[in-house]
């Protein structure tokens, strides 16, 4: 390897490269229910970490969530620069589709600072993939 300084063209970061799979290993965690393993990817005092406020979901999705309803995230990619991370997908709950970006901010552990959720209105008007998974 070049040690990290470029391939194809393009500038490897290493941090940046871990930080793409805590992103991804964090969507695991909350549909899985396991709250403590999500929170473990964010800086500590992280703000917004697992639900978003009224201002980032629908409030119907934001009354689902609260409810205890299970979740499902299905990101179709992840990308980023510098310390920003864009998760793209689409979130299922209680069988309502709504397709989301989340914004991340990167620490220089590669951990999570903080996260700006948006979502679509309301369900998307193209149907899921038959098992429900994008990625």
């Amino acid at each position: 390897m070049d040690g990290g300084r470029a391939r194809s063209g393009l500038r490897v970061d290493a941090t940046l490269a871990a930080a793409v799979d805590h992103v991804r290993l964090c969507y695991d965690y909350l549909d899985s229910g396991d709250i403590d393993g999500c929170l473990s990817l964010f800086e500590p005092g992280a703000r917004s970490v697992v639900t978003g406020s009224s201002a980032d979901l629908p409030e119907r999705v934001e009354r689902l969530l609260e409810s205890g309803a299970r979740a499902h995230h299905a990101v179709v990619e992840v990308f980023g620069s510098d310390r920003r991370l864009a998760a793209v997908g689409r979130l299922t709950v209680d069988g309502e589709a709504y397709d989301f970006v989340d914004v991340f901010r990167v620490s220089d552990r590669a951990l999570l600072i903080d996260r700006q959720r948006f979502v679509s209105p309301g369900p998307p008007t193209g149907s899921p993939p038959p098992d429900g998974r994008i990625s």
